[in-house]
């Protein structure tokens, strides 16, 4: 309860006028949210050769399991 206080005295007090000045809750919103970034040719492609590395490894340890007889 005194938190929600403190946060309501906070808000009422010190961001009450920004938030109004700058077009309300949904200004505040826009202000806060993160701008999405899109994945470049180079996040694709490192991401690519990851799984096909698992992939990889997973594949050459299942044979290696298969031949000494664990698997």
């Amino acid at each position: 309860q005194i938190i929600m206080d403190d946060m309501k005295e906070f808000l009422e007090d010190r961001m009450s006028h920004w938030i109004h000045a700058n077009g309300g809750w949904l200004g505040l919103l826009s202000y806060c949210r993160q701008i999405e970034q899109d994945i470049s040719f180079k996040e694709y492609l490192a991401i690519f050769g990851l799984v096909a590395v698992i992939f990889l490894v997973s594949f050459f340890v299942v044979k290696l399991f298969a031949k000494l007889g664990l698997f």
